[in-house]
């Protein structure tokens, strides 16, 4: 069976990405808890990798199930392992393991358990737990003592807000929790998460603000292209420009020479027409 639910995306626009991831589980796990879906329940990501023994183990789970988790984050290029610590299949604490400075840090159980997935701090502000490392059975949301005092503390019509109910799950009951492989091996890890880049839903107004863009970058790009044009034309024209240039300057050399001579000529003229008419002359 899939069921396909949906929410409004436009109200977490520039907010913190784990709000929305949070809001997401709340209105999975409340539909989960309005038609009493009975099963376990994993919150699964797009970006994780699964070994499929996992889904194997993951129905032992009778309880609250808890199992390593690495994380991949390709730009940091770091690998950051997360998991129970444990004692049989008891767990005992919580450790993360950073790959890029090989620390480990270990919290005992009764410290608290957090959201790093999304970010998100608990009560006891320990980063230390992923959502995505535990699982439940979904009769915990309406068949237990904490979702009872859950329904009378909450006001009616309010939202309910599963996840933190989650996570206080988790966190205050730490000795009902199982490790998932039995031993907790960390070299049994069978989840890997992508840590990628968030994706932002554009909405009318930057659509609008887009298409509005893509005519001054068009207009842009074809000023550049007829300046461009323009310059190559020009470096073809200046060679034809100075040889015109050229035969100008020496048509005007010449004028000028031809100008200089003429009167030397009919002055040599005049002084040959004198001699012939004298020469004519018989009273000369």
């Amino acid at each position: 069976m899939f069921r396909h639910l949906t929410y409004d995306a436009t109200n977490f626009t520039g907010a913190d990405a784990g709000d929305e991831a949070d809001h997401q589980r709340n209105v999975a796990l409340s539909h989960i808890e309005l038609h009493r879906l009975n099963g376990i329940v994993h919150f699964a990501g797009a970006s994780s990798v699964y070994d499929l023994r996992f889904f194997q183990t993951l129905r032992q789970t009778r309880g609250i199930s808890a199992w390593p988790l690495a994380t991949i984050s390709p730009a940091d290029q770091r690998v950051t392992l997360e998991g129970p610590t444990c004692n049989s299949s008891q767990i005992t604490g919580w450790y993360s393991k950073d790959s890029s400075t090989n620390r480990t840090q270990i919290i005992a159980n009764s410290m608290g358990a957090a959201d790093t997935s999304a970010n998100k701090n608990s009560s006891s502000d320990h980063r230390i737990i992923n959502t995505s490392g535990v699982g439940f059975r979904s009769s915990l949301l309406w068949n237990s003592e904490r979702s009872l005092i859950r329904r009378r503390n909450s006001s009616v019509g309010a939202t309910q807000d599963f996840i933190q109910f989650v996570r206080e799950i988790v966190i205050l009951d730490g000795n009902k929790l199982k490790g998932v492989p039995s031993e907790c091996f960390e070299s049994q890890v069978m989840l890997w998460h992508m840590d990628m880049s968030t994706f932002t839903l554009n909405t009318e107004e930057d659509k609008e603000i887009e298409q509005q863009q893509i005519p001054k970058e068009e207009k842009k790009i074809e000023q550049q292209q007829n300046s461009e044009e323009e310059k190559e034309i020009k470096q073809q024209q200046n060679p034809k420009e100075e040889k015109e240039t050229e035969q100008q300057q020496n048509s005007e050399k010449e004028k000028e020479i031809e100008q200089q001579q003429n009167p030397e000529e009919e002055k040599e003229i005049e002084q040959q027409q004198n001699l012939m008419k004298s020469d004519e002359d018989p009273t000369t």
